[in-house]
């Protein structure tokens, strides 16, 4: 029990410590400002625009995933090994020139198609304008993640805490005024979910010096460098893909099935349970680039191997609150809502697997080893798809929360099999 202790209070004075306070503190701080936010959003919006509601944040998240085509996340890695080196500005320069241009196609592509989605995926006319916004929406988030990632890079996560929680604060500040001055509505709620990210958007991409790149003059990245950051992308696009798909297609194929009152139940479990997700989700923001920019293996197996230790207890913690949480979480929501316990405890499960699978498929990427990755991706894509296809009809949004949980296990025991060949020296990091 002492050396547990000593342990944790050297990992509390480490950096990596400090970093994953800032990073924790904001989601706490994000979540309770979100968990705030939803429950307003849930009451005072009626069942049908909820439900609306809902399926143009499912698709917006959806949309933000793809449009980059897994941009982002290849900077998240090339830049974190090159951070301290001479060649950073050039890998920066190069990554958002990139970033930049294909978020502006694919976003085109998807504002031309968006009435023929609206009508024959959702087949829901009316929702096409909320899918255009949905859209813009995407775009200023696809380039937020860019930014937020340069700050992860960098780990500049106390500066990630200020912006970021004073973006979760005047968010719900805007949505109260606008509930206390009689402007509540579907499309005023939707409006500030534009405008706050995009006026952080703003404020990010002259903080981090963006206007400031020549970008009329070439990178000076070596061919083999941008070879190699060409390849990891295509492999993280298949794996971006297929886990966008994963995480936000349960409402589309719902969508196309029941009418607004299901998505809204599925949304508002979803919404309710978003803060615990985050926060057990958020260790890899500060895990990536720690590991990535770690040039030696043995270190990086000595870490994990501590970080590991602690996953099961609290993970054991967790799940014992996943039981106790839905009879509250459904209670507090109310009315059309009180009876969506069950799913609102396989959401917790789901977040649940999520924490522990966190720390060994980080390391996968952090690593190397997308391509592994994106393979497994593929398969868990193809079993989500079935077995929404199977359940969602019959079981709605039980039926695809379950789907999910059943793909998160699947993933869960084949991040801890590559963990377990990792320690035992069979599994090692491509090199850069």
């Amino acid at each position: 029990m002492k050396n547990i202790i000593n342990e944790l209070k050297y990992l509390a004075s480490s950096q990596f410590g400090r970093n994953t306070f800032f990073v924790y503190l904001t989601q706490v701080i994000g979540g309770a400002f979100g968990f705030t936010l939803n429950l307003v959003l849930i009451r005072k919006l009626n069942v049908d625009d909820y439900g609306l509601f809902s399926l143009y944040s499912s698709a917006a998240m959806l949309i933000a995933g793809l449009i980059h085509l897994s941009w982002v996340e290849t900077y998240n890695r090339f830049g974190s090994i090159y951070v301290k080196e001479s060649i950073f500005p050039s890998v920066k320069k190069f990554f958002f020139e990139n970033t930049l241009k294909t978020v502006l196609i694919v976003g085109s592509l998807f504002f031309i198609f968006s009435g023929w989605i609206s009508d024959q995926f959702y087949k829901r006319p009316s929702f096409h304008v909320y899918l255009q916004i949905a859209i813009l929406n995407a775009v200023i988030m696809a380039f937020a993640s860019y930014f937020s990632v340069d700050i992860q890079i960098k780990q500049l996560f106390k500066k990630y805490f200020y912006t970021q929680s004073a973006q979760y604060f005047f968010r719900l500040l805007i949505i109260l005024g606008l509930l206390y001055f009689s402007f509540f509505s579907l499309a005023t709620v939707v409006s500030v979910y534009v405008l706050v990210p995009l006026a952080f958007v703003v404020y990010y991409a002259f903080s981090i010096g963006i206007h400031q790149l020549q970008f009329w003059t070439p990178p000076h990245l070596s061919p083999e460098l941008q070879s190699q950051s060409k390849n990891f992308r295509n492999w993280a696009l298949i794996s971006a893909f297929s886990n966008q798909l994963i995480g936000n297609i349960d409402l589309s194929v719902m969508a196309h099935f029941h009418p607004d009152q299901m998505l809204a139940q599925y949304g508002a479990a979803a919404r309710l349970t978003l803060p615990l997700h985050m926060a057990m989700a958020s260790i890899g923001m500060v895990l990536l680039p720690k590991i990535a920019s770690t040039k030696d293996p043995d270190i990086t197996r000595r870490q994990l191997k501590k970080l590991i230790k602690y996953l099961l207890p609290i993970g054991v913690i967790l799940l014992a609150l996943s039981f106790l949480l839905p009879p509250i979480l459904s209670s507090w929501a109310g009315g059309d809502y009180a009876k969506s316990e069950k799913v609102i405890l396989y959401f917790l499960f789901s977040s649940v697997i999520v924490f522990m699978t966190n720390p060994p498929s980080i390391f996968l990427i952090a690593w190397g080893h997308v391509r592994m990755a994106a393979i497994l991706n593929v398969i868990q894509l193809v079993v989500d798809l079935i077995l929404d296809l199977l359940w969602i009809p019959k079981w709605g949004a039980l039926g695809a929360i379950q789907a999910t949980c059943v793909v998160h296990l699947m993933g869960m025991c084949f991040a801890y099999f590559q963990l377990y060949r990792a320690m035992k020296g069979k599994l090692k990091p491509y090199s850069v």
